[in-house]
């Protein structure tokens, strides 16, 4: 992970340009400090911006009854030049945020396990219903209720119901690549 990039998203600022007055600031939102890496975000009809991505934020400000509320970390490591042992790093987690049309948290919550695991992609259904892809070292990556994995990643499709308090499917991909690499989604607009 380029170590420059935690601190610039760490410094972004969300802007909302409103439909009828284009030329204005609408509102800004600033997210948590170091450790956090935006990857993707998206908007639906009602003005709400989704954010995803990962984070190496201990004290990562989850929203009370969300799917995962405590930062699962672990230690990972990355190879630094050939020959040379490898540096050691926390491993990040997922993370969601919804910010209504006024730019307030709606909720926040982490997704991941004890490995590394970074959302690279977000999408809406028709139902509100939240949808993010991306990638996974994870072996105990969260599941869905009734859900079993037939295996390890190193991609991950999860969808959480509209306020994110409940996974409702999840499922890792073998065979997709090696690290680091940027998984897409799309999704149509049937519930």
């Amino acid at each position: 992970m380029n170590p420059y990039s935690s601190l610039f998203f760490a410094l972004l600022t969300f802007l909302s340009l409103s439909a009828q007055a284009a030329t204005g600031l609408v509102y800004s939102h600033i997210l948590p400090p170091l450790g956090v890496h935006i990857t993707a975000m998206t908007t639906d009809s009602a003005g709400n911006v989704y954010v995803t991505g990962s984070t190496q934020y201990s004290l990562f400000p989850a929203t009370p009854g969300v799917v995962q509320t405590k930062f699962a970390g672990g230690d990972c490591s990355y190879p630094v030049l050939p020959g040379q042992p490898p540096q050691g790093f926390t491993c990040p987690d997922a993370f969601v945020i919804k910010l209504d049309a006024q730019g307030n948290v709606v909720f926040a919550t982490l997704l991941g396990g004890a490995g590394f695991d970074e959302a690279t992609s977000i999408a809406l259904d028709g139902a509100g219903n939240i949808y993010i892809a991306g990638i996974t070292t994870s072996f105990n990556f969260p599941q869905a209720a009734g859900m079993r994995f037939a295996g390890r990643g190193p991609t991950f499709l999860a969808k959480l119901n509209p306020t994110g308090t409940a996974l409702l499917y999840t499922a890792l991909i073998q065979g997709t690549g090696d690290l680091p690499f940027q998984i897409r989604i799309a999704v149509d607009q049937h519930d």
